[in-house]
């Protein structure tokens, strides 16, 4: 069946040409929406590095190229309640599939491998966009009615989607995901549909068919609101409550409290756990009692009273280090823990908000102390660990100085061995203290450019009765 289009030339409705703007305007700001939601929806699960969001940039691609394929089958049907048609459908669909994605993640079903990625980021993705990538090709259709030049309408189009792109990735990167998180982001992409539909009303004869999709429309808004899908807690704990849950571009925060502590989880991942009475009353050597071996740093520096901590967690090093009279600095990129700190960790120190690498390029200070405690879910940022950073980081410290970082991975594994010998080209003493033997888990690494009094602080924890296991010391020969 085809349908029998009027010949090019002949007039769109009154007020079409300006309705098809409007479309294409709102679908582009609806496309980069969902692409910037999508690595929200699967941080908790598989973090938000690089491989995520390729990912996402590859999937989104074939989704708009599949969606340009499409429409060359729905040409001959070019028309308003078509496009009406393409919208709800994009949003049904987009409201079915996270449906789908969150049942599964309760269940336990979303597992953090690379084809879970592969298959989840498609699944949340590939259809929606591909429904609002059809519409593009039906508008410049329909423009072309009455253009003389095809090619002058596809400029059109295609610029003004472009554009609602535009503006669509600074609303969600400076507005929506930061302040009305994940959830919100969603039900303002619902509302930009809505806006698209809206702008279908010229249809002459079909207008219950765009009554229909408005309609399904805004009862997806309604539900959006009243039935927000709930986050699966991270922990599973006797006697541990959330208290704290909200989505945003840097995944999901959530706090618990319970036992006398309270936990900090970032992603899934526990950042910081501290008594709720906070870190201030605890003896000194309290961390070396037990086995947390950060606290070596005032005994193999005893002079030592300026340290910068990279990533401030719930604030736990720079809350329990005051005790030694450090002067402190903190650095954390994202606004909302900084937030979190201070509500529910007591946490009172001084923050520059801003990204650590970008911040040691700007400070002139020298630090006596450099704790690098900075994480993308259960890894360090991968900028945080190169050459560059470690010289940069190497021209802060004062001559003496000591860089600390925490470090998750195996001691013999690949990426321990890899930053082990990046770090040896610009500090010649370096230790590792690995938590349990060949195990998995939590390591500290020290780096310096003088060597380390171990003998002279082995003997001080000897005649305190605290043991700590030999660290690996890879320092110069």
């Amino acid at each position: 069946m085809e349908r029998k289009t009027e010949p090019k030339g002949s007039a769109l409705p009154q007020g079409g040409r300006w309705s098809i703007y409007g479309i294409a305007f709102f679908s582009g700001m609806a496309i980069i929406l969902e692409e910037l939601l999508v690595p929200g929806w699967l941080a908790p699960v598989f973090g938000s590095g690089l491989q995520v969001w390729g990912a996402v940039i590859g999937w989104t691609l074939l989704a708009l190229a599949a969606g340009y394929f499409m429409a060359s089958f729905l040409i001959p049907w070019a028309s308003f309640w078509v496009v009406a048609l393409l919208l709800s459908t994009a949003a049904l669909v987009e409201y079915l599939v996270l449906a789908l994605y969150h049942w599964l993640y309760s269940s336990g079903l979303v597992y953090p491998t690379m084809g879970g990625l592969l298959f989840f980021s498609f699944l949340l993705l590939f259809f929606p966009l591909a429904c609002l990538a059809a519409l593009a090709p039906l508008l410049v259709e329909l423009l072309s009615f009455e253009a003389k030049h095809a090619g002058r309408a596809s400029s059109f189009v295609y610029s003004l989607s472009t554009l609602g792109s535009v503006l669509g990735a600074f609303l969600g990167s400076f507005y929506t995901i930061p302040f009305l998180g994940l959830w919100g982001s969603f039900s303002v992409i619902l509302w930009i549909l809505a806006a698209s539909l809206w702008n279908t009303f010229l249809e002459p004869k079909r207008k219950k068919i765009v009554w229909s999709c408005l309609a399904v429309v805004f009862f997806l808004i309604v539900l959006s609101y009243l039935f927000p899908f709930p986050a699966k807690p991270s922990l599973s704990l006797r006697g541990v409550k959330r208290v704290f849950l909200k989505d945003t571009w840097y995944g999901r925060h959530e706090v618990y409290q319970g036992q006398g502590r309270v936990l900090l989880v970032v992603n899934g991942v526990v950042q910081t756990g501290m008594p709720r009475a906070g870190v201030e009353n605890l003896p000194p050597l309290s961390l070396l009692q037990s086995g947390y071996v950060m606290e070596l740093l005032p005994l193999f520096f005893p002079k030592g009273k300026k340290a910068l901590v990279l990533g401030l967690g719930g604030g736990f090093f720079s809350s329990y280090f005051k005790k030694w009279d450090w002067q402190i600095d903190s650095v954390e990129l994202d606004p909302l823990v900084v937030f979190l700190a201070r509500k529910f960790f007591g946490f009172q120190g001084n923050v520059f908000l801003e990204d650590a690498r970008s911040f040691l390029w700007k400070t002139k200070n020298s630090y006596d102390f450099i704790l690098l405690d900075t994480f993308l879910g259960a890894q360090v940022p991968p900028h945080l660990v190169t050459l560059e950073f470690f010289d940069l980081v190497a021209s802060r410290l004062t001559p003496q100085g000591i860089l600390a970082i925490n470090w998750v991975g195996s001691p013999k594994g690949k990426g321990t061995r890899a930053i082990v010998r990046t770090l040896q080209r610009v500090f010649p003493y370096v230790l590792v203290y690995e938590p349990y033997q060949g195990e998995v888990g939590i390591m500290t690494l020290f780096a310096r450019k003088v060597p380390f009094p171990r003998e002279k602080v082995e003997e001080f924890l000897l005649f305190r009765k605290i043991t700590l296991p030999d660290p690996l010391d890879y320092s110069a020969k």
